[in-house]
């Protein structure tokens, strides 16, 4: 007689318990504590990761139906791992789960480690995970402080991908077309590579090589636009208002299709 096939819930408890038995096993290999206490604390947001059979983003998560006892036990263990040295891949990603359980996120330290796990693993999408981070981090002006140090302080994290949202939105005309300039000058000598989200189209067709066109939620691509126009741009050229009045034009027909829905 055949038993009924493993469960998710099933595969991560056991998962789990590997990972228990095998820390008794080597008591002092870091990334063996380090592999523990990731699971046990991305384990102990299980119940609040899906919702009607749809995932739900960290940051909209219900946090009282996380698992106290499972992030402390998570933690402890990562304790133990720091204990022992421990500066491995595992014990690095168990060090952000970690930071990911507290509100509010410390984002610098967040975006530190995985500047430290990109240096590991060379993983792309930990570098996304990176810019996402880096993107959290204040990018207004302090009092009494100006746009080019925000900007500059956004940039010195060291990321090669860099995710902007709005970043110039309250800013005048004449102070938004030099960091323009500065962000272009940037893009040309380091060679990074910019999300930048932005709702004034001009603006995109000025900075970008491509536009994006998302739907309303939920976000999907409707469009992709290439941006042939030769630099340096104006955001008041010929050029970039044309092709600004066609994706324009495009995204009122997007938004009456949303509309009639």
């Amino acid at each position: 007689m055949s038993s009924a096939p493993p469960t998710r819930d099933d595969l991560a408890a056991e998962a789990i318990r590997l990972g228990r038995a095998l820390a008794e096993l080597l008591p002092d290999a870091s990334e063996v504590h380090g592999l523990l206490a990731m699971m046990l604390l991305l384990d102990a947001r299980r119940d609040a990761r899906v919702q009607d059979g749809d995932l739900v983003l960290l940051e909209e998560q219900d946090r009282a139906r996380w698992d106290a006892a499972g992030i402390a036990e998570g933690r402890a263990v990562l304790d133990r791992a720091l204990a022992l040295r421990g500066r491995g891949p595992y014990v690095v990603q168990a060090a952000i789960a970690s930071l990911h359980a507290d509100e509010p996120r410390d984002w610098p330290q967040i975006a530190a480690l995985y500047g430290e796990l990109t240096r590991l693993t060379g993983s792309p999408v930990v570098e996304l995970s990176r810019a996402v981070a880096v993107a959290e981090l204040p990018m207004a002006a302090p009092a009494g402080g100006d746009p080019e140090t925000a900007l500059a302080r956004a940039l010195a994290q060291g990321a090669d991908i860099l995710l902007m949202d709005e970043p110039f939105g309250a800013l005048d005309a004449m102070t938004r077309d030099l960091l323009h300039d500065e962000i272009e000058r940037l893009w040309r000598e380091q060679g990074l590579t910019i999300l930048f989200v932005t709702h004034n189209v001009r603006e995109a067709v000025r900075l970008g090589d491509r536009v994006v066109l998302l739907s309303s939620r939920p976000g999907r691509v409707v469009a992709e636009f290439p941006v042939v126009i030769p630099r340096p741009r104006r955001i008041e050229s010929h050029p970039v208002a044309d092709l600004a009045s066609a994706i324009t034009n495009e995204l009122r027909e997007e938004v009456r299709r949303h509309g009639d829905d």
